[in-house]
Formats: structure tokens, C-alpha cells, sequence
């Protein structure tokens, strides 16, 4: 999969938007449906690892929307 001007998305990708949706300084406004999220890992190109805290059953939710 790629971006419109050719480059990659892939796990270190989606991690830097993972990242950037936390990051209090960047003040987003779905940061609160992604409070659940302890850890964001790009473990290799194709895969990622979102640990939380606890379980959440709204997570699903928020990254389908």
C-alpha cells in the first residue's frame, strides 16, 4: 500500500500517526477515544502492536471511524 505521492504505508507509518493522534501537544480531537493505548510498537513493515491498558470495547470503534 502507498501514499498518494508514492511512499509506503506501513507499520512505521501507521505508528507515527498513532503517535501523533497521542501526543498531548498536538491537541487532537479524537486523542480521548484512543486514552485506552499504553504502547504503539512497529514490530516490522507489515506488522504493529497496539498494547492498552486494559480492555476497551470502544477502540474497535474508534479506529473504524
Amino acid at each position: 500500500m502507498q501514499f498518494h505521492d508514492g511512499t509506503p504505508f506501513d507499520a512505521t507509518a501507521a505508528k507515527w500517526n498513532f503517535d501523533r493522534i497521542l501526543d498531548p501537544e498536538t491537541k487532537s480531537w479524537v486523542r480521548p477515544y484512543y486514552a485506552d493505548i499504553a504502547q504503539v510498537e512497529a514490530i516490522d513493515p507489515s506488522t504493529l502492536r497496539v498494547r492498552l491498558h486494559q480492555p476497551s470495547g470502544g477502540l474497535p470503534a474508534a479506529l473504524a471511524g
